[in-house]
């Protein structure tokens, strides 16, 4: 009967994990300009793909300000983390500075950073401030952008930069 329950149980999980298919074709590679110096296994990934598959300029005036979903089909590898363009024009714009719009905390949420924790975020929870991205979980009733924007930005960036850089993946 044990088994039974835990096939039974294990069942939903397995068929996720099969119906999430392989990452998507990389269509070219960036070589990183600066090391980042942290490994891409402490980034926050699925399948190799940051930011959820979100189109990392999408985020920022020069991409629209409007986080949009990326396209499988222009897929491109920076530092080993797979990024995903919604247009040409958005790949383009990445191509010329990528390391701009890397997320903060390696695509954590930054709020729980500071306390050296990796916790998943919601892509459309973010804040652009000081010429970078961070991003914030935000479900159940807790919204930790509105809770990082009800204290002093500086101090927190510094806490959560300090944890991030203690990551080794």
């Amino acid at each position: 009967m044990r088994d039974r329950v835990l096939f039974v149980s294990s069942f939903p999980l397995l068929l996720a994990i099969a119906c999430e298919g392989p990452p998507p074709v990389v269509q070219e590679t960036i070589p990183p300009k600066a090391v980042t110096g942290r490994p891409v296994a402490a980034f926050n990934l699925s399948r190799g793909v940051a930011l959820h598959g979100y189109d990392p300029v999408s985020y920022w005036p020069e991409g629209g300000a409007l986080p949009r979903k990326g396209d499988e089909r222009r897929a491109v590898d920076y530092g080993g983390a797979i990024y995903l363009f919604a247009d040409d024009d958005n790949l383009a714009t990445f191509r010329q500075d990528p390391a701009k719009y890397e997320p903060a905390h390696g695509g954590w949420c930054s709020w729980a950073m500071k306390d050296q924790s990796r916790v998943d975020v919601d892509p459309e929870t973010y804040l652009l401030r000081d010429g970078r991205l961070f991003l914030f979980y935000n479900a159940g009733g807790t919204d930790t952008r509105a809770m990082w924007l009800e204290r002093e930005h500086a101090p927190q960036v510094r806490q959560a930069d300090a944890a991030w850089a203690r990551f080794d993946g």
